[in-house]
């Protein structure tokens, strides 16, 4: 699939752009000390935009959190929220670029 926007298993391709640009929003935040208000912001999106998978994700951190695994618990639901967001934002970038090739 060469220049594909797609995985084989229709799963956005996510863009170096799209990474770095999260990398230095990320960054940036942690620079002003808001990590954490930036985890609840985007655990916030999730539950509003996609209630189905916060089920998973209370589970598997309720099972790390009963196996002592608090810590670990923690970088689970950051990893979450940073992959829903690079391809929330991926898919964002995707929509306006076919908008702007339709015109």
């Amino acid at each position: 699939m060469p220049n594909s926007k797609y995985t084989q298993d229709r799963l956005y391709i996510l863009s170096k752009e799209i990474i770095d640009t999260y990398l230095r929003d990320y960054f940036q935040r942690d620079r002003e000390g808001n990590i954490k208000e930036l985890i609840k912001e985007e655990i916030t999106r999730i539950k509003t935009e996609n209630r189905e998978i916060v089920p998973l994700i209370d589970s598997v951190v309720t099972n790390m959190g009963s196996m002592g695994m608090d810590r670990e618990a923690g970088g689970f639901v950051k990893g979450v929220c940073i992959v829903y967001e690079l391809f929330r934002r991926q898919a964002e970038a995707n929509k306006l670029e076919k908008e702007v090739e339709s015109r």
